[in-house]
Formats: C-alpha cells, sequence, structure tokens
C-alpha cells in the first residue's frame, strides 16, 4: 500500500516531518493551494501531486479559463528534478484549478514528454448537449 498525506498548514512543513514520513516511505503530497507554500520534498519512491483552485473562480468547468503558465513552469522544473529520486508520479487536477482538469493534465503531460489522452478520443458516445 502507498500512502500520501497532504498538509494543508504550513506547521506541518518541517524537517522532521520529512524524516518521519522518509522513515516510513510516506510521501508528503505536493499541493499547490491557496496561500500555502508549495512543498517538493521527495519522501518516498513515488510522488503525489494536488493542483487545487479556489471553486469561487470558476462556474462551468467545459475549456481552461485562468492562465497558469506560470506555475506550470515551476511545477515541470520541480518534477523533472524529482524524477530520478521516485519511481511513480501520481497527479490529480481539480478543475476549479484552472477550470477544466482533462486539459490540465494533458498539459502535464506533454511537458513531461508523455503521451495525452483525449477524453473525446476513448468516447463512443456523441455529445449529449
Amino acid at each position: 500500500m502507498k500512502l500520501a498525506l497532504e498538509f494543508r498548514h504550513a506547521s506541518w512543513h518541517v524537517p522532521a516531518t520529512w524524516d518521519l514520513f522518509r522513515q516510513h516511505g510516506v510521501a508528503v503530497a505536493w499541493t499547490e493551494w491557496r496561500e500555502l507554500a508549495r512543498v517538493t520534498e521527495v519522501t518516498a519512491d513515488f510522488l503525489y501531486l494536488r493542483w487545487l483552485g479556489d471553486r469561487r473562480e470558476i462556474a462551468k468547468y467545459d475549456r481552461v479559463q485562468i492562465d497558469r503558465e506560470d506555475s506550470f513552469r515551476a511545477w515541470e522544473a520541480d518534477l523533472m528534478s524529482a524524477l530520478g529520486d521516485v519511481r511513480e508520479v501520481y497527479g490529480y487536477f481539480n478543475n476549479h484549478w484552472a477550470g477544466h482538469s482533462p486539459a490540465s493534465a494533458n498539459d502535464m503531460k506533454r511537458r513531461l514528454g508523455l503521451v495525452a489522452v483525449e477524453a473525446k478520443d476513448r468516447w463512443r458516445q456523441r455529445e449529449l448537449f
């Protein structure tokens, strides 16, 4: 079983926490959330990332609506520097981060040299609306 923990208070972001996590192979979740500073500690042989956003900024989730280019570049650099230390990377984009989580996930995949998967290419049913 793999275990990752996400902290939403900076008081947990201390060397003692990272040492304990490394000792037990627990990953600290790398999260972009509100004013909390990003954590890029590698504490396990895998990474778990969560890109969250403010649910008040977006009402309809059909397209990217917030420009996250600067954030994408920073995350890409941090991920590329950590890839040699981990075996797997799990990532979760919330629709509130930029407006359309599948598009955000595909953008990050392309940046990392991975194949993007377009949902419409995998769905036999035509659009409902």
